[in-house]
């Protein structure tokens, strides 16, 4: 009987001591509630402020228009303004889908043509179009006598990997070829 009852003593003691561990140490007891409580304080006023005023940057994925042969696409004609911190940056795209000017397919006599292959720097999107490397190479290296067009084909995409196979893509489709390199993708057969 002895036996029993020391069992279910050991039992009971195991369980007030489970009891008054908090109560053993109360300071570590307040300090966890004391955070807990501030994290789901802080995660509460993070989701209203979003509610309240969501983060707009401007680039949003609705001007990527999904297409069978290349994954996305660029909208043609889109324009939008990117909010940055610094300033609101205007964004458009050509009717070929390109960030870049208004070009003619065939190109005039006398002009020498540059294409430019790149990413989200090549696209531009942060900065204005005149800021942007393809702009600026243009009035670099363009004088009175020799006419220059740097043609911009810059793709942002979030992995490289991607962005390159839509790139090579867009090449092996006939793309890159001298007369359609600078104006339209490709048409869907």
């Amino acid at each position: 009987m002895s036996a029993r009852r020391s069992k279910s003593q050991s039992i009971t003691s195991a369980s007030a001591a489970a009891e008054n561990r908090f109560e053993r140490h109360p300071r570590l007891t307040l300090t966890v509630i004391l955070l807990s409580s501030i994290g789901l304080a802080l995660f509460a006023a993070e989701m209203i402020a979003r509610w309240v005023h969501p983060l707009d940057t401007g680039t949003s994925s609705e001007y990527r228009v999904p297409d069978p042969r290349f994954g996305w696409v660029l909208a043609p004609g889109a324009n939008y303004v990117n909010r940055l911190p610094e300033e609101a940056v205007p964004v458009s795209y050509n009717a070929d889908g390109w960030r870049d000017q208004p070009r003619a397919q065939d190109k005039a006599k006398g002009v020498m043509r540059v294409l430019v292959l790149g990413d989200s720097f090549m696209e531009a999107y942060s900065v204005r179009f005149e800021d942007a490397l393809p702009a600026r190479l243009e009035r670099l290296i363009g004088t009175a006598e020799r006419r220059v067009e740097v043609i911009s084909r810059g793709l942002r995409h979030p992995a490289g990997v991607p962005g390159v196979q839509r790139r090579r893509a867009w090449v092996s489709a006939g793309c890159g070829s001298a007369g359609n390199v600078f104006g339209q993708r490709p048409h869907r057969q």
